[in-house]
């Protein structure tokens, strides 16, 4: 199939010197210990999941359309990324788009399901 494009990756994150926040003995520390690492993304030593994108271009590239997700395993979290592209010409494009994020309490993505949004750009070169 003509310009479509997909991608499927496993991933893992290692964190060094990794300090489990829950071995804090003072609670009010530990939870705000827990929810830094939380909020920087190394809530646990390691972490694996999944991603991918899927992209295809219509019309000579003039319209794209893209769905990227992450998926964590544990703690369990996911993001869904659509996105519709236009080229109106060679020097104007326009954007629009959704960001989903959802997941447990512990997982980064989770942490983020408040910021759920919709996008919209426009770029002109010249």
């Amino acid at each position: 199939m003509d310009n479509l494009s997909i991608n499927v990756q496993m991933y893992s994150r290692y964190v060094s010197k990794y300090h489990d926040p829950s071995s804090i003995a003072n609670p009010l520390v530990s939870g705000i210990a827990t929810q830094s690492a939380i909020s920087s993304n190394q809530g646990k030593k390691t972490e694996y999941g999944v991603t991918t994108r899927i992209s295809k271009k219509w019309w000579n590239d003039t319209l794209e359309g893209e769905f990227a997700a992450v998926y964590g395993f544990d703690p369990r979290g996911y993001l869904l990324r659509p996105k519709v592209t236009y080229a109106f010409s060679d020097h104007l494009k326009g954007i629009i788009g959704a960001e989903y994020y959802s997941g447990s309490d512990e997982s980064f993505f989770g942490s983020l399901s408040d910021n759920r949004a919709v996008f919209a750009e426009v770029s002109y070169w010249f």
